[in-house]
């Protein structure tokens, strides 16, 4: 994979695959459209619904851990809004996006008045990716990357994947 190589984030549905954003593994950012609201949805035991995403995982002939350089994922007043693993069913990376922090970064960005509010930008911590993929980790997190003004939604629940 070469820098600036991009991925589709895909959902399905009853008609089969459809693109919801893209994830460039080489920044460690993720756009996600409006169609990630007809993503697939699932609730964990307390009550906090995310949609469901997968992604290519690049080989290792692809992709080396110079690739991801020392990036961080935004550090700061960053907020989490899921979580990235290795799906147990298939052989691709599984997203996991709360609903309600999707949805509050939308309301935040239409009241600053951002062009395409629907559009929403996330990051993740390149390295931390890298050691999910080599299965040293099981996970890694994704986070906001324009941090919404309504904190509701900090507290979504680390135990409920």
């Amino acid at each position: 994979m070469k820098a600036n190589d991009y991925e589709p984030l895909v959902s399905e549905d009853e008609d089969g695959p459809f693109a919801v954003g893209w994830i460039d593994f080489y920044t460690g950012s993720l756009m996600f459209q409006e169609e990630l609201d007809k993503a697939t949805e699932y609730t964990t035991t307390d009550n906090q619904s995310y949609y469901s995403v997968k992604s290519k995982i690049p080989s290792k002939d692809e992709l080396t851990i110079t690739d991801f350089g020392d990036s961080d994922d935004g550090g700061g007043n960053r907020v989490l809004v899921g979580y990235v693993r290795v799906s147990n069913s298939d052989d691709r990376l599984k997203l996991s996006v709360n609903v309600d922090a999707i949805e509050a970064i939308r309301m935040a960005q239409r009241h600053k008045g951002i062009k395409n509010p629907d559009q929403v930008w996330l990051s993740l911590n390149r390295k931390s990716l890298w050691r999910v993929i080599r299965g040293e980790r099981s996970v890694t997190t994704l986070v906001s990357a324009v941090p919404p003004s309504f904190p509701h939604y900090i507290s979504i629940n680390r135990k409920s994947l």
